[in-house]
């Protein structure tokens, strides 16, 4: 992770400190709602580049994934916070019969952010909590895609 930190006007960066800045890392989330048992893949990844952390996340389902409740997650940075009930990034949630379905991440808190699906069975657009059975029955091949970015403290 790297945090550039304050330069003066004349500073050098070096190479090292250069490549640093956007360097990956895996992290585990702590799920809610979401059990992972035999998922074949999952990618949990973030990067901090200063003030601002970038996430993503993927699961593929297998066997024993399950979708049990209200899906979220803790990230792997605290966030500042402000503005939590808008967007802070986007849901593929994609049925093995590759039917995709949209939807949107927001923080509840500064450690948890929730999932949801876009609902448009209502007059305006919503957005739902992710359920055993919402968008999709999930299942074996199903998978879930999130990437999302927000402020640390």
């Amino acid at each position: 992770m790297a945090t550039l930190g304050n330069f003066t006007s004349g500073s050098v960066l070096s190479a090292a400190e250069l490549n640093a800045i956007g360097t990956w890392q895996d992290f585990t989330p702590n799920w809610s709602g979401l059990t992972e048992g035999n998922a074949p893949t999952t990618i949990y990844k973030y990067c901090q580049i200063n003030e601002i952390v970038f996430v993503k996340l993927y699961i593929q389902f297998g066997s024993t994934t399950a979708i049990t409740g209200a899906v979220t997650f803790e990230p792997p940075i605290a966030s500042d916070n402000y503005f939590s009930e808008f967007s802070q990034g986007n849901v593929l949630c994609e049925d093995d019969t590759s039917t995709d379905f949209w939807g949107t991440v927001f923080r509840k808190n500064s450690t948890t952010t929730i999932v949801r699906v876009y609902n448009s069975s209502t007059t305006y657009l919503s957005s739902t909590d992710l359920s055993s059975t919402v968008p999709f029955t999930w299942a074996t091949g199903d998978k879930l895609s999130i990437e999302m970015w927000y402020r640390t403290t």
